[in-house]
């Protein structure tokens, strides 16, 4: 068997890095930061506790390296966000959509987020990180509620935020409780 490549090599590390995300995903939403521990996060990985201390030099880095790349991911996500913009109740239904669809996939990132939000300690240190995505995506409705002459724009998008965000911690309690094309509904014809 022949040696790997450079490039054959940096395609494993990478899939091993992409693996213990996924690993650190699962464990730190499953028992949050305080009950997960590298060695559970190395097992669910299939690695050794070493081999994972050669990619992440802490559970906090690792934790650290995880949102930034959920966030990273979410941000890949806008795109179905048009180019100028929400401007017509069809887009804004369309965006809205595909949204919650977003959530619905993404539900072990969302039930992290949550759990490091709860986290004073934690989640100061990705204030920054997280002020600067929610006022993109903020502004991004605002933008929308100003257009369609709404007296306060910028607490329109907070309300529907914080509406989202509601909804986001229903779907990681209790999905099975939650009419879901129902709530949509109503938001649409609330904010639309």
């Amino acid at each position: 068997m022949a040696p790997r490549t450079k490039q054959q090599l940096k395609e494993l590390k990478e899939s091993r890095r992409e693996s213990i995300l996924s690993a650190a995903l699962k464990v730190f939403s499953a028992n949050g930061y305080d009950g997960a521990t590298i060695s559970h996060i190395a097992k669910e990985a299939g690695i050794s506790k070493g081999l994972l201390y050669t990619y992440f030099e802490s559970k906090e880095d690792l934790l650290d390296e995880l949102l930034n790349y959920g966030l990273n991911r979410m941000g890949e996500y806008l795109t179905f966000i048009p180019e100028k913009g929400i401007t017509t109740k069809k887009e804004f239904n369309n965006v809205l959509r595909d949204t919650i669809g977003l959530y619905a996939k993404q539900q072990e990132f969302w039930r992290l987020y949550m759990i490091v939000i709860l986290q004073k300690e934690i989640s100061k240190k990705f204030e920054q990180t997280m002020q600067g995505f929610m006022q993109e995506y903020l502004g991004i409705f605002a933008t929308y509620f100003q257009k369609k002459g709404v007296a306060n724009p910028i607490a329109e998008a907070i309300l529907l935020g914080s509406i989202l965000d509601g909804m986001m911690m229903g779907l990681s309690i209790a999905p099975e409780m939650y009419p879901m094309d129902d709530i949509i509904n109503l938001i649409e014809k609330k904010f639309g």
